[in-house]
């Protein structure tokens, strides 16, 4: 089943995962990532075997603020 995710501080950005598989000997299989920018149009696809597929699509995000850090402080969800 695939999973879609956004992080909470960069919704321009989504990302695609599929769920963890293991193989007949109870190793995780690697999963296909992807994340696209809505801002720029710019993807990204990775496969990992970690278990991290949102720590993928954050650090794809982080490239993809597209604002100046330190001419704008970072918006809070408290929601």
């Amino acid at each position: 089943m695939k999973r879609t995710w956004s992080p909470d501080w960069a919704p321009h950005v989504t990302g695609e995962y599929a769920d963890r598989e293991l193989d007949e000997d109870g190793i995780p299989m690697e999963v296909e990532i992807t994340a696209r920018c809505g801002q720029c149009g710019s993807t990204f696809q990775r496969k990992c075997a970690s278990g991290m597929n949102r720590g993928w699509i954050a650090r794809f995000a982080v490239a993809h603020l597209h604002r100046d850090p330190l001419s704008e402080p970072p918006r809070r969800n408290d929601g």
